[in-house]
């Protein structure tokens, strides 16, 4: 993992997903190694899992609005 932060190269999203997965991973076995049984933290991570999934529904319909708009701004443009 890099340490210098340069934010006018944006990084690789395969690097960030990597390092998301690096700490999920870290904190959960963090979690498991603080004596908290998988039989309760299952239910946490699903509850977890289950924001997530909303979250990402919301982020590609409002992908795809703003990409229809941009067409039917486009479309507009095209006709004046």
């Amino acid at each position: 993992m890099q340490d210098k932060k340069d934010n006018t190269v944006p990084r690789p999203l395969v690097l960030e997903m990597r390092d998301a997965k690096e700490g999920l991973v870290k904190c959960v076995n963090d979690i498991i190694n603080r004596g908290i049984p998988c039989c309760i933290l299952r239910p946490i991570l699903e509850e977890i899992l289950t924001s997530v999934k909303n979250v990402e529904k919301a982020e590609i319909a409002a992908a795809e609005k703003q990409y229809a708009d941009a067409l039917s701004e486009s479309e507009k443009e095209h006709e004046k």
